[in-house]
């Protein structure tokens, strides 16, 4: 039934064979002299199913191997089947390659006491297929096999508790899929593996708690997808394979609890994906990992463990959105053009902050996020300003909204300058949204919605950067002092506006007097030896605001540095 292709094999927990005396006959007609029956039990003791084989002796099939006649072992029950007893019952050198011809063990089940050894085989069909198969508990030993370019199959195939052994295989041109297998509990090696398959397919593939290990492994040219697929306990280690095909799959994968290591992995122009997956509570090592020219897709993935390192690696795009981050990261890269983190929770700390000399992030998206952590990152060494306004798919409150985030993380680690800079561009951003709003609802609000702007834009940014540099506003008392003065001298003489003497002193129109007058009437000390008449009066109510104004906002922004 096809229903079975839809789930994963389940692992091999305890079995017992039985040898009838009847025949089998298999479904291609093959007629075998005994029946094995295998009666599989649950972790429980309890027996689940009971399947039936065709009988056939290893000393048989190394016959057939002899005579170079086609191997069939589709439905057969084979035990201790081992190319290193068939090099010494031929006398062969050890690790001599072996070559097997139209091999098939479609369904068949290998039971050894030891290993089952098919080390430094040689397929040579066009198809070599062990789907459906089962290997019993026990080791077992692909290593330097070479399976030509023909199709092949471990599809639904089963494994016990030994060690599976791939190292230094090599896979050729033709489709290799593991889908829906289940790979024991044991540790997994294809170290140094060479895959020049057009498709890898190791969806829905159940990892043990055993190591696995791909180090060095290389996928030359074929899409790579581990979709769907379960990581035991055990450490996976991908550290320095190299992808070199289309696309390289692990959206929605369960990675389990143990250690994951991609570190030093080239995947040059492959698509990657991790979209959807589950990290455990293992570390994660993405260290100085070449993830090539395309977007690398994390979104609305959940990690989970104390440390998902991207130290030093080179990435243009990479995208974490809606995902859950409970885990420190270090995203120090080498290089990186865009890193999105848009709509994530963050429970621990984020790490930006590059080392000497190391060129930061270009833009750093986290508009929306929901953080309960921290995010290290410093004004200068990251270029803020530049990482949030060169985002061209957020709005000017999403801008706002991040920097005000900012704003919040510099307070709590006492970086009050860097708080300073990114509470004024909060400031900066939400005052444009607004005019950008009003405008939208109608463009008549403009009368008012301009003047309104542009007088915040002058007093309250330019004037003292709201209320966050009382030296900013020490000047900008200076200059309006100066504007003020200016206009005592000059009015006089263009108009009947004056300046007269209580006392009648005779330099009431000069120069001196204008810029004593403007400094009374500024600090509003009003001693009352001069008074002002005409349009000047008018000059001086206002002059007497700005100077009780002006004074309150430096006694605010001096007050605040001072408190800090």
């Amino acid at each position: 039934m096809e229903i079975l292709l839809h789930k994963p094999e389940h692992a091999l927990i305890d079995f017992k064979v039985s040898i009838l005396e009847n025949p089998f006959t298999s479904s291609d007609g093959t007629v075998y002299r005994n029946t094995i029956q295998i009666d599989f039990f649950d972790a429980n003791g309890r027996k689940k199913e009971t399947k039936h084989y065709g009988y056939l002796h290893a000393d048989t099939i190394y016959e057939m191997m002899e005579t170079d006649q086609p191997i069939s072992l589709n439905e057969c029950y084979v035990k201790n089947f081992s190319l290193a007893e068939f090099r010494k019952r031929n006398s062969l050198t050890e690790h001599l390659p072996v070559t097997l011809k139209k091999f098939f063990a479609k369904n068949a089940f290998f039971d050894c006491d030891i290993e089952v050894d098919f080390s430094h085989s040689v397929f040579e069909n066009s198809k070599i297929t062990f789907e459906g198969a089962m290997f019993g508990n026990g080791n077992i030993n692909f290593s330097h096999a070479k399976f030509g370019n023909g199709a092949v199959s471990f599809r639904r195939t089963r494994f016990g508790e030994g060690t599976l052994d791939f190292r230094f295989a090599e896979f050729g041109t033709g489709n290799l899929s593991f889908r829906f297998a289940h790979l024991g509990s044991g540790d997994i090696f294809f170290v140094n593996t060479k895959f020049d398959c057009k498709e890898i397919d190791f969806q829905s593939v159940t990892w043990g708690n055993g190591v696995t290990d791909f180090r060095f492994a290389k996928f030359t040219q074929g899409g790579v997808s581990f979709e769907k697929s379960s990581f035991g306990s055990g450490k996976t280690d991908f550290k320095a394979v190299e992808f070199g095909g289309e696309h390289v799959d692990f959206k929605r994968v369960d990675w389990g609890d143990g250690d994951v290591s991609f570190e030093g992995c080239e995947f040059n122009n492959a698509k990657v994906s991790f979209r959807s997956s589950v990290f455990g509570k293992g570390d994660l090592n993405f260290e100085e990992v070449d993830f090539g020219p395309n977007e690398v897709s994390f979104e609305r993935t959940e990690f989970s463990s104390d440390k998902v390192s991207f130290y030093r690696s080179k990435v243009v795009s990479i995208n974490f959105q809606a995902s859950r981050l409970s885990a420190y990261f270090d995203f120090r890269f080498a290089q990186c053009a865009l890193l999105n983190l848009r709509e994530t929770i963050l429970r621990d700390i984020i790490d930006l902050v590059p080392e000497e000399n190391e060129i930061p992030i270009l833009i750093f998206n986290f508009s929306g996020m929901k953080s309960m952590g921290r995010i290290n990152i410093d004004w200068t060494k990251n270029r803020v300003k530049d990482l949030i306004y060169e985002q061209t798919d957020t709005s000017l409150l999403e801008k706002a909204e991040q920097f005000r985030m900012l704003k919040e993380e510099f307070r709590a680690v006492g970086k009050y300058g860097d708080e300073d800079k990114a509470y004024v561009e909060f400031m900066r951003c939400e005052a444009k949204w607004l005019l950008h709003s009003e405008l939208k609802k109608n463009k008549t609000n403009g009368l008012w919605a301009y003047p309104f702007y542009f007088f915040k834009w002058l007093v309250f940014d330019k004037m003292g950067q709201y209320a966050t540099n009382p030296l900013r506003v020490i000047f900008s008392m200076g200059v309006v002092y100066s504007l003020f003065s200016s206009q005592y001298y000059i009015l006089p003489r263009i108009s009947d506006a004056n300046i007269f003497s209580s006392n009648n002193f005779p330099d009431a129109h000069s120069l001196p007097v204008a810029f004593y007058y403007s400094a009374v009437t500024f600090l509003t000390v009003g001693f009352g030896d001069y008074y002002t008449t005409g349009l000047l009066r008018m000059v001086s109510a206002m002059e007497g605001f700005m100077g009780v104004f002006m004074m309150s906002y430096f006694t605010v922004a001096f007050v605040r540095k001072i408190l800090r």
